[in-house]
C-alpha cells in the first residue's frame, strides 16, 4: 500500500486531538488520514476513557464517536462539558461522529454539547479541515 501524500493547501498548524472511537479499523483510517500533518492524536477506546484521558491533559479538539461501549459518547460530552463549567475550563470544541445519520442523532450529540455532527465513512480532507477549522489556533 503507498502512503497518502500531504495535502496541498495553506499550512496546517499542530493540533492535539482527542479521537473517542471503539473501532479498531476507524481508528487505523485516521492514523493512516492524519500521517502527514501536525495533528497529534490520542485514542480513548470507550466514553470513560475518553473524559478520564480529556481530565488528563489538554486537547484542542475532541472527536467523539456516539456509539460506543461503557459511556456513550453523548454521556461523555455531557460529563466534559461538566467539567468545563466547574472547573471554568475554556470550552474545547467537540465534534460527534457516528455511522447512523438521523435527525435524532444529530439532536442528541447537539443537546449534549457536540459543535459539529458528522457522519461516517468520513473523508481525509473533510476531516483535516474540520480539525483545522475547530482545533486550529489563530495566526
Amino acid at each position: 500500500m503507498s502512503e497518502c501524500p500531504p495535502i496541498p493547501g495553506p499550512a496546517l498548524s499542530a493540533v492535539r486531538l482527542l479521537y473517542a472511537e471503539d473501532c479498531e479499523s476507524n481508528v487505523m483510517l485516521f492514523e493512516l488520514y492524519l500521517k502527514h500533518t501536525p495533528f497529534v492524536m490520542t485514542v480513548a477506546e470507550d466514553g470513560q476513557q475518553a473524559v478520564e484521558k480529556f481530565l488528563a491533559e489538554p486537547f484542542d479538539v475532541v472527536i467523539m464517536d456516539i456509539q460506543m461501549p461503557v459511556m456513550d459518547g453523548c454521556e461523555a460530552t455531557q460529563a466534559i462539558r461538566r467539567h468545563e463549567a466547574d472547573t471554568g475550563r475554556a470550552r474545547t470544541p467537540i465534534i460527534a461522529i457516528t455511522a447512523y445519520a438521523s435527525k435524532k442523532n444529530e439532536e442528541q450529540a447537539a443537546q449534549a454539547g457536540c459543535d459539529v455532527f458528522l457522519t461516517k465513512p468520513v473523508r481525509k480532507a473533510q476531516l483535516i479541515e474540520l480539525i483545522q477549522k475547530w482545533g486550529g489556533k489563530p495566526d
